[in-house]
């Protein structure tokens, strides 16, 4: 059990001894172990909270969390946050910048770990909204194996940068927006391959799909969507030695689940390129009478509908007569 004269070995020996799990009843000892283990922190505190933990820290713990960002800056230690990242909890997150945070939806309790030796997990009560309980361990055992489990879901987890850009386009119930310039569509094609999770399909001119290729960082940015296990499906108008030796690059240098390749010339004529990402947000690609690239922004269900539709028409086509020339 944790009493005063327990707190008072454990502050002396640095939370090395006794060695203790158990569940802290007392609000105070528990927030004296919180703040007092910040000041000692040496390598940094690697936490997990859910919805409901970043919703009470938001309110009862800022003054732990003005201690960490000065921890952050005087030691140098490395925090990092594990929590869901929603349009109710980003403002919050958004006044930590001295935490390393990324996102996990879906996340039920929470936990932290001081210097990988300090384990402890806040339980939230019910009935007063303000107070907690804390089951609290320094077994280094304990801790090791809770280390292991958080770099398990930080691996898993999405950088904050890559959700905060996922929330942008989440909040935007209908938009419809035009882009112009080469810079500001790509900065667009960027953000929507960094939230890009299930699948993008892109049906491209040549020429278009070339120029995206041959400039900026569109070649290096289609394995990042590989690697969260999406599929890409990409159809252009007819075989490019380019091309086709770009895409085999990026298949080789993945070697997780390849880009699928069609080529329409025998279907279908294409001036313009259309990009679909996750069923959701539509960007289409075209030249200007004057030479220009504009792309026009949607999210407007019908039209990403109306797209898909046209997609799957050319993809099936174009497979069917792969079929048919194969036999």
């Amino acid at each position: 059990m944790v009493d005063e004269i327990t707190l008072k070995q454990l502050k002396e020996s640095n939370y090395y001894y006794p060695v203790i799990t158990d569940v802290i009843q007392d609000y105070k000892i528990m927030l004296e172990i919180t703040l007092d283990g910040l000041n000692s922190t040496e390598l940094g505190y690697n936490t997990v909270w859910d919805a409901d933990m970043c919703k009470w820290a938001s309110k009862y713990f800022v003054e732990g969390l003005e201690l960490v960002g000065q921890r952050v800056k005087e030691k140098g230690i490395r925090c990092r946050l594990i929590t869901d990242v929603n349009l109710e909890t980003i403002g919050f997150l958004n006044t930590l910048p001295f935490l390393e945070i990324r996102h996990l939806e879906g996340l039920r309790g929470n936990f932290g770990i001081r210097d990988e030796m300090g384990y402890m997990a806040f339980i939230l009560n019910k009935q007063n909204d303000e107070s907690l309980q804390t089951y609290f361990s320094n077994s280094k055992t304990l801790a090791e194996q809770q280390m292991q489990i958080f770099e398990e879901l930080w691996s898993m987890a999405v950088p904050f940068t890559t959700r905060k850009k996922e929330l942008e386009y989440e909040d935007k119930t209908s938009a419809q927006r035009t882009i112009t310039d080469y810079e500001n569509i790509e900065k667009e094609v960027e953000s929507l391959i960094l939230t890009c999770k299930k699948d993008l399909t892109i049906l491209s001119s040549n020429k278009i799909l070339c120029y995206l290729l041959n400039k900026g960082n569109f070649l290096h940015q289609l394995p990042s969507i590989l690697q969260k296990t999406a599929s890409i499906k990409i159809l252009i108008e007819d075989v490019d030695v380019y091309l086709t030796k770009q895409i085999a690059y990026i298949n080789k240098s993945t070697q997780i689940r390849p880009i699928k390749l069609g080529y329409t010339n025998k279907i279908t004529e294409i001036d313009e390129m259309v990009m679909i990402f996750d069923n959701k947000h539509l960007l289409q690609v075209n030249y200007s009478p004057d030479g220009k690239l504009n792309a026009t922004y949607s999210n407007e269900e019908h039209k990403v509908l109306i797209q898909e539709l046209m997609f799957e028409k050319y993809w099936n086509e174009v497979k069917s007569l792969e079929v048919m020339n194969n036999n």
